[in-house]
């Protein structure tokens, strides 16, 4: 059975079900692109139970990841700032965990993100059962192709405060929450130029906002009054489905730990053509700027 219901501390429309049947999710929230936390799913994880920085120190404290250093000011999350001093620094994994766990200096700054943890320790494998029942590929395409329509699962962890700024991915998206809770804003992709979408000045990084969702500036952005954001937070053993191209932001309420996992179906598979058009002229914009004058 079903059991549909939106959190009472959400201020959203997302809806909560409980293990849904695959053909259902596919029918109702994938083909309509239609956001969903699932239930009843991820809380079966053996790592629901065993993954927090004390257990990653321990498996895999010589393993040497990237990490994201943003040092900014602590009330503060502002995109084009990211993308402009965000900087990403070779580091051993029980080094930063040293660091979350004791809050040593510039621990907030530090984010391990987009970190494919099942490529550099392929036995975790046992803690999780990937969803795949939801990120079903249709039996048409052939199975070589079927196999690159499904990206790396990828892990996230960082202290309380870690943020990921308003954007959009061109895949589904399932997101599971391990350790800890987030702070999860969505915005339909209807609402784009709401979001000043393009930003000319963010280049190559186009699928991102240039809006400080939480604390948006209405003189710098005043288009943003006319957007709709949903709200939610993301607690352990909870999987949010966050469709194709839909505007997220993401920001930790405690230290946190979680895992995507993006997938493609037909529809996805070669993104949205208006930003393959931006990000083409963007190529040749930077290709002309690059070519030497006589």
């Amino acid at each position: 059975m079903r059991r549909w219901a939106a959190a009472a501390s959400d201020t959203s429309a997302v809806p909560r079900v409980d293990r849904p049947d695959p053909a259902v999710f596919r029918k109702e929230f994938v083909a309509p692109r239609r956001p969903v936390v699932i239930t009843g799913v991820a809380d079966r994880w053996p790592a629901m139970s065993r993954w927090d920085f004390a257990y990653f120190g321990r498996a895999l404290p010589d393993v040497e990841v990237r990490v994201e250093i943003w040092e900014r000011d602590a009330a503060r999350n502002d995109p084009s700032d990211y993308l402009r001093s965000v900087r990403r620094a070779p580091m051993r994994l029980g080094e930063l965990l040293d660091s979350l766990q004791t809050g040593g200096p510039g621990a907030r700054s530090h984010y391990l993100a987009q970190y494919p943890i099942l490529e550099a320790a392929a036995r975790l494998k046992e803690d999780i059962l990937p969803p795949d029942e939801y990120m079903q590929v249709p039996a048409c395409v052939p199975r070589s192709f079927a196999r690159r329509m499904k990206l790396e699962p990828a892990l996230w962890m960082g202290p309380a405060g870690a943020v990921t700024t308003l954007h959009f991915d061109s895949t589904h998206n399932l997101f599971v929450q391990i350790s800890g809770r987030k702070k999860v804003i969505l915005i339909p992709p209807g609402q784009s130029d709401l979001v000043y979408y393009p930003c000319r000045e963010f280049g190559r990084n186009l699928h991102f906002s240039p809006v400080e969702v939480e604390r948006p500036d209405r003189d710098r952005h005043p288009r943003f009054a006319g957007a709709t954001p949903l709200e939610l937070t993301v607690q352990p053993g909870e999987m949010l489905y966050i469709p194709a191209t839909w505007w997220h932001y993401l920001r930790a309420l405690d230290p946190s730990i979680s895992m995507n996992f993006w997938w493609n179906t037909l529809a996805t598979v070669w993104g949205p053509p208006r930003h393959l058009l931006l990000e083409l002229r963007e190529r040749l914009r930077r290709r002309a700027r690059a070519r030497p004058t006589r």
